[in-house]
């Protein structure tokens, strides 16, 4: 199968037509399908820490991973975010972030949300769920045969991370659009591939907008904004030293790094998160 989408950039004012490969699994045929029937409930069960209004499950990643196989297997349409201090301050600034994020699973990503967290519950949270470190390991979970469509990131970025998927054999990328194509038909090729997952790499809060706007059309059941997953992935964007990401200071390296996009998000509103998170504790210590 070969999707065709039409590219228009609105950035450049340019347009063409291409077709993107569907990459096909060794096997079709063969491919775990999922129940189109929901067997039996699944819990809500994870405990939640509001955070600027907006609820932080706390759980480690295993489960979280548990979780959504098994929301996938009962086809349970499933949004997932991963919130850090940037997210959740436009969240405080507009409330169609916030709407969007009530209605998802929220992760906590990044070291200013455990910051939070023991600042207004007095513990972290259990582990630290970035979309870089977990999404490899969710994809790695995933059954063999699942259908992934990939939205996001510039065209060559996308277009290598589908090749790699592919190239694995295991998984089915069933379909890939670039973030800067706008395309009408985009909601019903994402449906016509039949994704079971959709990877959104669009940037907060772009990519949570759009998974609210387009929810109620997708029919896969998890959609999942994964942020600049697709960059790290490809080796496209290059992870701070190990040693730096075990003492939580990989923002500091993204910073050295491109100073000139992060330096607001790191300086002033990271300061606005954090004088926020200091108002609610005043209050719920009254």
């Amino acid at each position: 199968m070969t999707n065709y989408i039409r590219a228009f950039s609105e950035r450049d004012g340019w347009s063409f037509d291409h077709c993107v490969p569907a990459f096909p699994s060794r096997d079709e045929t063969s491919g775990t399908r999922f129940s189109s029937c929901l067997t039996h409930p699944i819990s809500d069960h994870f405990p939640r820490r509001r955070i600027l209004g907006i609820d932080v499950i706390a759980a480690t990643g295993a489960d979280v991973i548990a979780d959504l196989l098994a929301r996938l297997a009962a086809r349970s349409k499933t949004d997932v975010a991963f919130a850090n201090a940037n997210l959740l301050t436009h969240a405080s600034r507009n409330t169609d972030v916030a709407q969007a994020l009530s209605r998802m699973l929220v992760l906590n990503d990044g070291i200013a949300l455990d910051l939070a967290s023991r600042a207004l519950y007095g513990c972290g949270f259990p582990e630290n769920l970035n979309g870089t470190d977990f999404m490899p390991r969710l994809i790695d979970a995933l059954p063999r045969g699942t259908r992934i469509f990939l939205y996001g990131a510039r065209a060559h970025v996308v277009a290598t991370l589908a090749g790699q998927l592919s190239a694995e054999g295991r998984l089915n990328v069933c379909g890939w659009c670039d973030g800067y194509t706008h395309s009408p038909s985009l909601l019903d090729e994402i449906n016509a591939a039949r994704a079971d997952v959709v990877l959104v790499a669009l940037g907060n809060p772009r990519q949570e907008l759009w998974t609210a706007a387009a929810r109620e059309v997708v029919s896969a059941p998890l959609v999942i904004g994964v942020g600049a997953f697709f960059d790290f992935a490809t080796g496209q964007v290059p992870r701070a030293p190990l040693l730096m990401r075990k003492l939580r200071m990989e923002w500091l390296f993204r910073l050295a790094m491109e100073p000139r996009r992060l330096w607001r998000r790191y300086t002033s509103d990271a300061a606005w998160f954090f004088y926020l998170v200091a108002k609610q504790a005043v209050r719920t210590r009254k």
